[in-house]
């Protein structure tokens, strides 16, 4: 737990601490996008990071479609923070837990939505899952307070969110708009068992 997420807090402030040090496997019983062996796989991964400071490693690349500004989206997404000891990795937004994965429009600077993550998502294909590193500006814009099983995350704190892209409604087998819809519902009855 505590070594986890200090290992992520580090990853995040650009300490040398690889990124596969972090383990939010060992964050408590909470379902996961990246379980132990899949920490093992990642371990010394070297973060890719764009312009806006954002760090992300690809855990799976996906081979659906990739979501355009003003798509809205369909993600799993298991949210944590350091809190330090001696309470180190603390998840505070788990949709696998929920049960439901959680429906965002990317690319639209919605207020709500953490810039990390709206940017992290936006360069995802359906089926991928990306861990990000998100701090600053990309992070919340604001304090958030504590309420029961979510910690107070203070503005612009780093942050690791690991996310699955499940669904982009109407893309399947391409971008928006240029779809055959008889294949993408062939497709989704398919990939859940419709």
């Amino acid at each position: 737990g505590a070594l986890a997420l200090a290992a992520a807090a580090a990853v995040c402030l650009g300490a040398a601490q690889p990124a596969g040090a972090i383990k939010l496997a060992d964050a408590g019983e909470h379902k996961l996008l990246c379980d132990a062996a899949c920490e093992e796989s990642i371990a010394g991964a070297e973060p890719t990071s764009t312009p806006s400071g954002l760090r992300f490693i690809d855990i799976t690349e996906g081979n659906g479609a990739a979501p355009l500004p003003g798509d809205q989206v369909s993600m799993n997404t298991v949210g944590s923070i350091d809190k330090g000891p001696p309470y180190g990795a603390v998840i505070f937004e788990d949709s696998l837990d929920r049960g439901s994965p959680i429906d965002i429009r990317v690319g639209t600077e919605e207020p709500l939505l953490i810039k990390g993550l709206d940017e992290g998502v936006m360069g995802m294909k359906m089926g991928g899952v990306r861990r990000l590193f998100i701090e600053g500006d990309l992070s919340y814009g604001k304090d958030i307070s504590p309420r029961p099983g979510i910690p107070a995350i203070p503005k612009g704190a780093p942050v690791v969110f690991d996310v699955e892209l499940v669904y982009i409604p109407g893309a399947v087998d391409g971008a928006l708009g240029g779809d055959d819809d008889a294949d993408d519902l062939a497709a989704l009855e398919e990939e859940f068992g419709l």
